[in-house]
């Protein structure tokens, strides 16, 4: 398995809360290869107190996450938040 990202990447996680939106820019803290695949993925820094945010966004983001969840790019993030905003 080649990860699509290394430890120290920054990844891009676009978020809405009530009327407020934005672009989180965490860093990849660590990441697990496992042997089921569908659970490789890896922890960011992005750090919460509000439960609810965490069960939304989470510190571990499996790879299937990338381009659904988690961009690699700035540009994509802005993408799909501009696509959840229209739909």
């Amino acid at each position: 398995i080649v990860p699509p990202c290394k430890v120290g990447d920054v990844v891009y996680v676009p978020w809405a809360w009530g009327d407020r939106e934005g672009i989180a820019s965490p860093i990849i803290e660590c990441i697990q290869i496992v042997r089921d695949t569908e659970l490789c993925g890896f922890f960011i820094d992005m750090k919460s107190d509000d439960t609810a945010f965490n069960d939304v966004y989470g510190f571990w983001r499996t790879f299937a996450d990338i381009g659904k969840k988690i961009f690699l790019t700035k540009a994509e993030a802005e993408k799909a938040l501009a696509e959840r905003r229209e739909g």
